[in-house]
């Protein structure tokens, strides 16, 4: 907690991939800012991003210790006074603690959000060397230099690093030079000047699935699943409480809906519910308690989920347990033949100034399960990541493209056998967000441009076309599935949205809202909350 200014304020870092890929909102001085946070102790209380925390350390009921790099690492949720953090630690701590470090802003949800006022942005820049001729990653910190701060109103939406080739210059390392290298932002977090959080509204939609001309919606994080008859016309919502708990920490991906011409699949964190309209207009919920669940992807109503364990459910039949290969699975899409899941088989780990270690890079292993359960595995397939790839559907495979704030290899395809194959050169100028595929087409998220760079004004032609930041502060981009071509953008106010297709083409989004996009480019909104009365 730190002394300057009035009032409670935190000092949190901001590291610039969780700005670039749409998780948290560009901090700017005189906003409120609402983030979960992470902890990481250096005991140096005199570096300019940390400080003497006092706070309760709670042991988190997850199993301990993880030893994911080697080392020992016990988990705890932190408890200030106004604000929580997670903390991964190697030696375990409880009670009520004082120790030195830094707040960070951490995307997984682990802990509750923190709000407060920003009264400070600071660009953050270190020096880089290189190590290694023009090879991504081929640097490191020059050592004994501080890292350098400058106080700016709002962060930037893109970040200028060495080894990113998606950014504004796409320099690359080269021996004997040395770089600058922008980190992220330090912000001042004053948690008594917070503006007023608004109402939640009823319901707020989370996920979407269609069938037909239905649409079936599932809320943020209630237990909560609307049925829409005819969402393009006029429109009849028909709500079903659902037998499950109140998700407080929503992880993006968890919940999803999957519909079929019998019902449909509502998937959150902590289980599965199969859901089967009545004659009566009700509907009949059937619970699966598999324990937590992180992926899933459906098709023929056949529904694949991932988790603590790997299961195959069908209506009116006990789930089927799967054995995949060690690791652990990080993407899943349905294909023509049944499944795809990417399984995380190893990453290596780079060391931070501060002491903490992030993900170098990844090493993915192929494997197909079709809808009977049988199992196949493929080659490795290397990645240098921050982020993640995009899981995309094609008449030749399934497309894999880095995310992004990621960098190696370039896009790469898996055929029905397992093959990996270079992917065609992408046509994308910038590195999407999220995407995937929606009946016949390709989706993905993508930041506002600014008109630098190499990607200029892409996806749009010119400023002209820009929408106001009011309208929301990312794009949502269609594009023709076989030439990437882009036909229709929107304003978006979450880049994480989950996407769904009805009979008639409509595209219909959920994120912040519900919108339904025709396929001349006209928007149906759809108020849910309203709706329901």
């Amino acid at each position: 907690m730190s002394s300057a200014g009035s009032g409670r304020v935190l000092r949190v870092f901001v590291e610039g991939w969780i700005i670039e890929d749409g998780s948290l909102a560009r901090p700017e001085v005189g906003r409120t800012m609402q983030a979960c946070l992470s902890f990481h102790r250096n005991d140096r209380p005199d570096r300019v991003d940390s400080a003497t925390l006092r706070a309760v350390a709670t042991p988190q009921s997850s199993p301990d210790p993880s030893t994911y790099d080697g080392r020992l690492w016990w988990s705890s949720i932190l408890r200030g006074d106004g604000w929580t953090a997670y903390w991964r630690d190697t030696r375990p701590w409880t009670g009520r603690v004082e120790v030195a470090g830094a707040l960070s802003v951490d995307d997984s949800w682990s802990a509750g959000p923190v709000r407060g006022l920003v009264t400070r942005v600071r660009l953050a820049t270190c020096s880089c060397e290189a190590t290694s001729p023009r090879e991504p990653y081929g640097w490191q910190r020059v050592p004994g230099l501080p890292d350098r701060y400058v106080d700016v109103q709002v962060a930037p939406g893109r970040f200028e690093r060495v080894w990113d080739e998606s950014s504004l210059t796409g320099r690359i390392p080269e021996l004997g030079h040395t770089y600058d290298h922008q980190t992220g932002v330090l912000v001042d977090l004053d948690l008594d000047r917070a503006e007023p959080e608004p109402p939640r509204p009823r319901f707020a939609p989370g996920a979407v699935g269609a069938c037909g001309t239905d649409l079936w919606v599932l809320d943020r994080q209630l237990p909560i699943l609307v049925h829409l008859a005819d969402p393009a016309g006029e429109v009849v919502a028909i709500e079903h409480l659902l037998p499950a708990s109140v998700d407080p920490d929503p992880a993006r991906g968890a919940r999803r809906v999957f519909v079929d011409a019998d019902g449909c699949w509502a998937s959150a964190a902590d289980g599965i519910l199969r859901v089967t309209p009545q004659p009566t207009g009700e509907s009949r919920a059937e619970r699966a308690d598999i324990g937590q669940v992180r992926l899933t992807a459906a098709r023929d109503g056949v529904l694949l989920t991932l988790g603590e364990r790997t299961h195959l459910f069908r209506p009116d039949a006990a789930p089927s347990p799967i054995e995949l290969p060690s690791g652990r699975p990080q993407h899943a899409v349905a294909t023509d033949d049944g499944f795809l899941i990417l399984v995380v088989e190893g990453e290596e780990h780079q060391a931070m100034a501060d002491g903490r270690r992030t993900v170098h890079g990844t090493r993915y292993r192929p494997v197909a399960v079709t809808s009977t359960g049988e199992v196949t595995v493929g080659p490795q397939v290397a990645v240098m990541v921050s982020s993640g790839v995009i899981l995309t559907p094609t008449p030749d495979g399934v497309r894999l493209d880095p995310m992004r704030g990621s960098s190696g290899p370039g896009p790469c395809l898996v055929t029905s056998d397992l093959a990996v194959l270079s992917a065609r050169p992408p046509l994308l100028p910038r590195a999407p967000l999220a995407g995937g595929r929606v009946g016949d087409r390709t989706w993905l998220t993508t930041d506002r441009p600014d008109g630098t760079g190499r990607s200029g004004w892409w996806p749009l032609s010119s400023a002209d076309e820009l929408p106001p930041t009011s309208c929301g502060g990312w794009l949502f981009v269609l594009l023709d599935a076989a030439t990437s071509q882009v036909t229709v953008v929107i304003p978006i106010d979450d880049p994480q949205p989950d996407v769904a297709a009805t009979a008639d083409g409509t595209v219909w989004i959920a994120g912040a809202g519900l919108r339904g996009l025709r396929r001349d480019g006209s928007v149906v909104e759809i108020d849910v909350p309203a709706l329901l009365g």
